[in-house]
């Protein structure tokens, strides 16, 4: 888990890191959620 802590901050559309239970114990990837940009028409 540090390297997700090492490269979260250097994004910038990252709204959300989701760290389940799976994360933890099963060594899965965490979900990372992005936020939506609104195109200007």
């Amino acid at each position: 888990m540090l390297d997700i802590m090492y490269e979260i901050p250097s994004q910038t559309m990252v709204k959300e890191v989701v760290i389940s239970e799976d994360v933890i114990y099963n060594k899965e990837k965490p979900i990372i959620v992005y936020e939506s940009v609104a195109e200007s028409a």
